[in-house]
This record gives C-alpha cells, sequence and structure tokens, in this order.
C-alpha cells in the first residue's frame, strides 16, 4: 500500500531532504538567472541533511542513531528532577542572597547575580556543571568589614553575605548535582544506549 510510505520514519526523513534539496536547486537556478532569490537561501543550510540521509542508509549509523536518542528520551526523568532541584535552589538562592556585594563570582552582570529568580537558577546550573565554588562561596559569605551593614534607622540596604550557612548552601547544591544527579543521568544515558544496541542487535 502507498499510504505504509509515510508510516516509515525512514522514508518520511528521505522525502523531506528530497523536498528541500529540490526546492534549494530551483532556488539556485532561478537566482542565477536574474530573477533574484525567492527567499530560500536558508535551505542552503539543509544540505547538511544529505550527509545525514547516506548515514542513515548503513545500518549500524542508523543503530546508533536510534540508540542514542531513545537514551535520550530514558533520561527525561533525570532531566526533570535536575531542573526542579535547580529552580528550587533558583528561588531559595534569590531569597537569601539578594543584593549581595559584588566579587570575584558575582560580578553585577547579567546571569552573574542572585538579584531574580532567573539570575539565581543560572548561577546554580554553573555550580553543578563546574564553576568554582571557592569564588562563589567567598562571595556569598562575605562579613563586615568587607560589606555593609544594613542600617534601619536610614533605611540602608546591606550587602552582606550568610557567612557559613552560605557555604553549607553551595556545597549541599554542589554535592548533589555533581555526585548525585548528574552521574544519574550519564548512568541512565550509557546504560539505555547499550541496552538499546543489544536489543536491536538481538533483532538483527
Amino acid at each position: 500500500e502507498h499510504h505504509h510510505y509515510f508510516m516509515d520514519a525512514s522514508k518520511v526523513f528521505d522525502c523531506v531532504v528530497n523536498i528541500v534539496s529540490t526546492a534549494d536547486f530551483f532556488s539556485s537556478i532561478m537566482s542565477t538567472t536574474g530573477q533574484g532569490d525567492v527567499g530560500m537561501q536558508a535551505l542552503r543550510v539543509m544540505r547538511i541533511l544529505r550527509i545525514v540521509r547516506i548515514a542513515s542508509r548503513n545500518p549500524n549509523v542508523a543503530m546508533l542513531v536510534a540508540s542514542t536518542f531513545k537514551s535520550l528520551r530514558s533520561a527525561i526523568g533525570c532531566y526533570a528532577i535536575w531542573g526542579g532541584v535547580t529552580v528550587c535552589f533558583g528561588i531559595l538562592g534569590n531569597q537569601m542572597f539578594e543584593g549581595v556585594k559584588q566579587g570575584r563570582a558575582i560580578d553585577g552582570l547579567r546571569w552573574s547575580t542572585f538579584d531574580d529568580v532567573g539570575s539565581s537558577t543560572m548561577w546554580w546550573f554553573r555550580v553543578a556543571v563546574g564553576t568554582s565554588l571557592i569564588d562563589i562561596t567567598a562571595d556569598l559569605a562575605v562579613q563586615p568589614p568587607y560589606c555593609t551593614v544594613p542600617s534601619p534607622e536610614s533605611g540602608m540596604q546591606g550587602d552582606c553575605g550568610m557567612g557559613t550557612v552560605s557555604s553549607v548552601v553551595v556545597i549541599a547544591y554542589a554535592f548533589l548535582c555533581r555526585f548525585l544527579l548528574i552521574p544519574l543521568i550519564t548512568g541512565t544515558l550509557v546504560n539505555t544506549f547499550f541496552d538499546t544496541i543489544d536489543d536491536m542487535r538481538s533483532l538483527v
């Protein structure tokens, strides 16, 4: 049946590549004959799909790609947990460290402060993937006389950190992500990847 053609994902992919290549071909002809660009130059970037199409003909490459995507899908739950924890720490960091004095790590640039939830969340993400804990901990733990103490009488807001509490919070998040969540995601990806390859080979 002809309609079964579009039930196969690989055939649909081939169809898309052929359509894009044909449209790009006619676009090039119209440009060289002086009729101007028809607004399809962006399709030329899609030429890379031809390489993917050729690679997809190789069963080993197709197996590798399929296994990779399946392993990524299996780790979505782990990514969601990591994201949820990071957002929670982002909200906590915004409440605890908003307005902390600028230092070596907190420099006042976009995504480099704790003055809003978005920037705070980005900071925690950077902590998870390898930002120096020494610099960020030192900035968040700053105490007098190296910062301004809040003065209720004059209405002056301080910019001091929270001392030891800051270090505990940063180290707790770094440990949770670097030694639990990220290894869990990596292990899930690797395990699912090889399980998928074994399953696909057993069907051959």
